[in-house]
């Protein structure tokens, strides 16, 4: 797991499940754009080529997970125990469980397809960027439904603030350009995620006749992580898993005492 999440499940006085709330706790952006050797991306964007034949066609997903640069890093496309086409069936059911309409679930693929076409952009120059293949622009913002143009200008320059109210436009250099491109796409990512979990929260809200009597948390976080390279999300997440056994195993020997 990349991210963690808390689960509040909700009882009536008479024991019975009445709703939930779920809070998103922590969420991996950087895993978006760059992944470890022998890891795969986030399951969404490999399940994302389990759709039928014409949404693959409409979302330019046709040649597979290969054909991208946040999943093509490792060359890891399958997981054992893990079945991209079963679990696509599973998340499909999901959505209607909750109520999700069809029409909110294709936006939430087309995001998360614009997420991966995104990664494609690749940049050329020295002082300034350009980029590489047009076409990938246009997929992207066609999916994102926003301007081509406009996105393209978005990557590869920056505005700054310059004394009063003046705005100054600077070129970027094509690895500030590719760093601009990664940030766009952890965003898109993370305002999905958010918006996903609000979305959930919507469809298991108690009914307003209901009590909530008592309730139970579940929390579901990463677990220690220890890789040759560290990073500062590393040492963010084994404090918090340091706190929380501490946390929790305080209270256990607190009950095994009395």
């Amino acid at each position: 797991s990349r991210f963690g999440n808390y689960l509040q499940v909700q009882f009536n006085p008479r024991g019975k499940i009445v709703g939930g709330v779920t809070i998103k706790y922590l969420l991996e952006k950087t895993r978006v754009v760059q992944l470890g050797p022998g890891e795969r991306n986030y399951h969404a964007f490999y399940m994302m080529h389990k759709q039928p034949s014409a949404a693959l066609a409409s979302q330019g997903l046709t040649g597979g997970p290969k054909d991208f640069y946040y999943t093509n890093q490792s060359g890891v496309y399958e997981v054992e125990g893990w079945k991209d086409d079963k679990e696509f069936e599973s998340m499909t059911s999901a959505w209607a469980l909750l109520g999700i309409s069809q029409e909110e679930v294709l936006n939430v693929y087309s995001v998360v397809s614009g997420v991966l076409h995104l990664g494609n952009h690749t940049f050329s120059g020295e002082e300034e960027s350009e980029i590489d293949d047009d076409d990938v622009t246009d997929k992207a913002a066609a999916l994102f439904e926003t301007d081509a143009e406009m996105m393209g200008t978005t990557l590869t320059y920056r505005n700054m603030q310059s004394g009063g109210r003046s705005i100054v436009v600077i070129p970027l250099k094509p690895p500030q350009a590719a760093e601009s491109r990664d940030g766009l796409a952890k965003a898109a990512y993370d305002r999905l995620f958010d918006w996903i979990v609000a979305r959930i929260n919507r469809a298991t809200l108690v009914e307003s006749t209901e009590k909530i009597a008592q309730s139970v948390g579940v929390l579901d976080i990463f677990g220690f992580e220890i890789f040759e390279l560290n990073s500062f999300e590393q040492l963010c997440i084994n404090l918090a898993n340091e706190k929380l056994q501490s946390h929790f195993n305080g209270h256990i020997f607190k009950l095994e005492q009395s």
